[in-house]
């Protein structure tokens, strides 16, 4: 009876471990380049997604050998509140050892892999009334409580730039560090005009630190989880943005209702 039990086990798990050795996907680098990106969605994407993206591009990356990153983007979604939501999905398409640069072989060979998918948020400015388009910053947005913090640092920020705007005191302290004097010349002028639509992340952490256990004589520090009692830290990257290609970067901390100091820095920083 032992022996059948195991027999019959090994013949349930045999096709199982059969499927999960199917190699992925490929597609050649001739037929990849030929295409745009919402052509290759049927051949890149899951059929289910496929059918409801509506924009899709193609961005290069900075690798070794032949990689890329497929974007596509569902239609954005009113959710009320002046809140948008939109879903993106990403497909990296990569040969690693392949030769880099536009001389590779068009017949080379690109390992299709499995769809990452994330749900992303746009808030609106209180001086634009919409409507919830593709063009608007949306930024990742976590789970739980992470996400709220985010949606509320999203328009903590927006409600600032509001006031600068208006050429009102924002209600927070103000700093601002470049290596282009011009930048931080007027740091309230700096934030009014804030280039929005090159918002990129939002990151919200506790600024309490623990030491992870089993890492032997190496000391790991990592950050606690975000409570709501304790005070967190939010740090914002906005993209390059003209006159100098440059990039913002914002960051304050929230306690207990103490009056934030909005730290501004403009400085080079590459994306890819």
């Amino acid at each position: 009876m032992l022996r059948i039990g195991i027999f019959l086990l090994a013949a349930i798990a045999a096709p199982a471990a059969m499927a999960a050795a199917e190699p992925p996907p490929t597609i050649s680098l001739g037929e990849f380049r030929e295409a745009e990106a919402m052509d290759l969605a049927g051949r890149l994407l899951p059929a289910e997604i496929a059918e409801a993206v509506v924009t899709g591009r193609i961005d290069p990356q900075w690798l070794p050998g032949q990689a890329f990153v497929v974007l596509y983007h569902q239609a954005p979604r009113d959710r009320g509140g002046r809140l948008c939501s939109m879903t993106v999905h990403a497909v990296s398409v990569q040969n690693l050892r392949a030769p880099s640069g536009r001389d590779a072989p068009a017949d080379l060979t690109l390992t299709i892999e499995q769809t990452e998918s994330n749900d992303t948020i746009a808030v609106l400015p209180p001086w634009d009334d919409g409507p919830c388009s593709a063009e608007r910053p949306y930024v990742v947005l976590r789970e739980g409580l992470e996400g709220a913090y985010q949606e509320a640092a999203y328009r903590q920020l927006l409600g600032w730039v509001a006031l600068a705007r208006e050429g009102r005191d924002a209600g927070v302290a103000l700093s601002c560090r470049s290596d282009n004097p011009e930048a931080c010349s007027n740091p309230r002028q700096a934030l009014a005009t804030l280039p929005l639509e090159a918002l990129r992340s939002i990151q919200v952490l506790n600024p309490k630190q623990l030491v992870q256990p089993d890492h032997g004589t190496t000391r790991v520090l990592v950050h606690a989880p975000l409570t709501e009692e304790d005070p967190r830290s939010i740090t914002m990257s906005l993209g390059p943005s003209q006159p100098d290609g440059q990039t913002w970067t914002l960051s304050w901390t929230e306690n207990d209702g103490a009056a934030p100091a909005l730290r501004m820095s403009r400085s080079s920083v590459f994306f890819h």
